[in-house]
């Protein structure tokens, strides 16, 4: 019974620190989404490395296709085929979900990310930001952690020894 109080007033000691939390919270999230972001980059450098940026589309998927990147590199009667399309294969994989608006757009505003060289380095240039992100989101959770449980012990002992 000793153990559940104890536990109950160090449960009332952190509901005092409510902003401790929230922020703990948001911390959490934003190395939650971190680390999400993080996997989509290693899944696009995986996909960009595998297809070496080449996409080779047929009728409906031709039209759609070459409103975002234009006319194929050769049309002898095959199907349209991307050569060195950057992130082109990575959207055309992607374009009925959400994320796909989102890679179409990219693709359309930098002509960076339409070469597999230039695509390849804004992906890891973003993978060492996001990693740098996740890193220090965390170090901000652990230390946040850390804190709050040295001031509620802090008032426990207080407490019990007044």
């Amino acid at each position: 019974m000793a153990a559940n109080s104890s536990f109950a007033r160090a449960r009332q000691y952190a509901r005092q620190h409510g902003a401790s939390t929230v922020g703990l919270f948001l911390t959490g999230l934003l190395t939650t989404i971190a680390l999400v972001l993080l996997l989509i980059d290693v899944a696009a450098v995986a996909g960009l490395l595998a297809s070496g940026g080449r996409v080779v589309a047929s009728g409906d998927e031709l039209a759609v296709v070459e409103s975002l990147a234009g006319e194929p590199a050769r049309r002898d009667g095959e199907p349209g085929s991307y050569e060195n399309a950057g992130l082109l294969p990575l959207w055309v994989g992607m374009r009925d979900r959400p994320a796909g608006n989102a890679v179409g757009r990219l693709y359309r505003r930098f002509p960076s990310l339409r070469t597999n060289r230039s695509a390849l380095v804004w992906l890891v240039v973003s993978g060492l930001f996001l990693t740098a992100w996740f890193c220090m989101s965390r170090y901000l959770v652990l230390r946040g952690v850390r804190h709050l449980g040295e001031r509620v012990a802090a008032r426990m002992r207080y407490d019990i020894y007044r």
